[in-house]
């Protein structure tokens, strides 16, 4: 409830700066679709595997992992080349992240109904098995998509605006992926102890 009063808030115009933030949230998902895209398209076999183990064709095919990098990458083009042609543009690119988002929702819950814990190599090969973290992360991140569909704003962004928007979107991107793999780098850390690389 709180989110929805918070986009119609922005939408009615009634929140200073509320063109910023809808220009902010359009970057945070164009920053992620590129990035998972670049993931994937650099590792055409573990995406393929992975795609697979998601109950998409019985053998992994690297086309099939080809197609959602470039998908991904086209998306995320497309979110960020949307502020600079005006707000419908954005809706039109939200809407189809937003039933991407929903889409991977679904695939993830339905394999962790099923047990399954592998690899959603979603950012890369170092991502860790599924989870409930990785169902809520698609979660908020198709929420904020929706948000951005049903949001309705009379201008473009301007140029300080879209540059603002990004390097605060990508501090926000940043500063969630280094959370993220904090415990990582405190268990990678005790290992180098325990074998006596650092002292």
């Amino acid at each position: 409830m709180p989110s929805i009063v918070v986009a119609t808030t922005i939408a009615e115009g009634d929140v200073p700066g509320g063109l910023g933030t809808f220009a902010i949230c359009v970057c945070v998902l164009s920053i992620v679709f590129l990035w998972s895209s670049v993931s994937k398209l650099a590792d055409l076999g573990g995406t393929a595997e992975t795609i697979s183990a998601f109950g998409f064709g019985s053998v992994p095919r690297r086309r099939w992992a080809l197609v959602a990098g470039v998908a991904e990458l086209a998306l995320g083009v497309a979110l960020a080349a949307s502020l600079a042609i005006g707000p419908a543009a954005s809706r039109a690119a939200g809407a189809a992240a937003a039933l991407l988002l929903f889409f991977f929702v679904a695939i993830v819950a339905r394999s962790l109904i099923r047990g399954q814990r592998f690899a959603c190599h979603c950012f890369g090969s170092h991502e860790k098995p599924l989870s409930r973290s990785t169902l809520l992360r698609a979660v908020c991140l198709a929420v904020i998509a929706t948000l951005l569909a049903e949001i309705r704003l009379d201008q473009p962004a301007g140029f300080r605006t879209l540059i603002l928007a990004f390097v605060s979107a990508a501090a926000a991107v940043g500063a969630t992926a280094i959370a993220a793999s904090i415990g990582r780098m405190v268990h990678f850390n005790t290992h180098l102890r325990q074998i006596g690389i650092i002292g």
